[in-house]
């Protein structure tokens, strides 16, 4: 059966495996990836490795090939369906929107597609040292079937992309809180509809009828933290969300504001590693020359 080739741009990650150039010349650019009971081969350009990749900020780049060897014709949606959620789980890891633009099948290059992708490298603040392969193969063979399972139930590709929507460059404080208060929001919606939890007249509710009690934006994010073992303070946080969703502004310095923004930061990373299944260490946004914080 053909190999399949796909061609995938903005990923920074390092290599675990090396690959000999020949003529005494050797590049470690390559690392593995296990999902669906299949390999994923993920090459990485030498301008990738031999860097410094802080080059590469704010433009859109061809970085990376996977190669995934002996695809049936029949299997080509599935395995490219497989790269896109490899993709999502490694923007995530990145904090940069890693994006499939395209592929060969076979992977000669005699036939294939490209398609209109957008999304430019980020180098900031990731959840893992990158250039680390091991530690990224670990992350993406670790919760790639958590990731498959939740994936449309809890809107994951939104959530990570209304993550990486709030860390783009040139923005307002206030806008990257917006952004990062709409995927509470997110997150918070989605929970409560996976756990069946009745929407009447516009609200969550206690119970089915329109008279039943609401549960406060608050309150919903305090059971969806707890399911996975998180009980944050979330009094400022709410009371700043409420501010700028109402008013449009903050009332508080830039120093808060940004500290305010950390916060949420922090919670969502730990919060979408402990939905995922994570179990290891991982950066902490408020904390980027910091100890690294740990899920047991």
């Amino acid at each position: 059966m053909p190999d399949l080739r796909a061609h995938v741009a903005n990923c920074l990650i390092g290599g675990e495996t090396i690959t000999d150039l020949g003529k005494g010349s050797f590049i470690r650019d390559t690392v593995t990836f296990t999902c669906e009971r299949r390999k994923f081969i993920v090459t990485q350009k030498p301008e990738v490795i031999k860097g410094p990749v802080s080059q590469l900020n704010g433009q859109f780049t061809a970085t990376t090939q996977i190669l995934v060897q002996g695809v049936a014709k029949s299997a080509v949606p599935k395995v490219l369906a497989t790269i896109d959620r490899i993709c999502w789980l490694l923007s995530f890891a990145c904090q940069s929107k890693v994006v499939c633009y395209g592929h060969d099948y076979p992977a000669d290059g005699k036939a294939g597609a490209r398609k209109a992708v957008v999304g430019t490298t980020r180098v900031f603040r990731p959840v893992f040292e990158i250039r680390d392969a091991a530690v990224i193969r670990e992350f993406i063979d670790q919760t790639y079937p958590v990731y498959t399972q939740l994936e449309q139930s809890r809107m994951l590709n939104v959530a990570i992309d209304y993550q990486l929507q709030a860390e783009r460059e040139a923005q307002p404080t206030e806008c990257r809180l917006i952004f990062a208060f709409v995927l509470l929001e997110n997150l918070k919606h989605t929970y409560a509809t996976s756990e069946g939890i009745p929407f009447v007249n516009g609200f969550f509710r206690v119970g089915p009828g329109p008279k039943d009690p609401t549960i406060s934006f608050k309150a919903m994010l305090t059971r969806m933290f707890k399911v996975v073992g998180m009980m944050p303070a979330l009094d400022d946080i709410v009371s700043l969300r409420n501010s700028i969703v109402h008013s449009g502004v903050s009332d508080l310095t830039h120093k808060e504001n940004w500290k305010a923004y950390e916060q949420v930061q922090d919670l969502v990373r730990e919060y979408l590693l402990r939905l995922l299944g994570f179990k290891g260490s991982y950066g902490l946004y408020s904390e980027p020359n910091g100890a690294p914080a740990v899920i047991a």
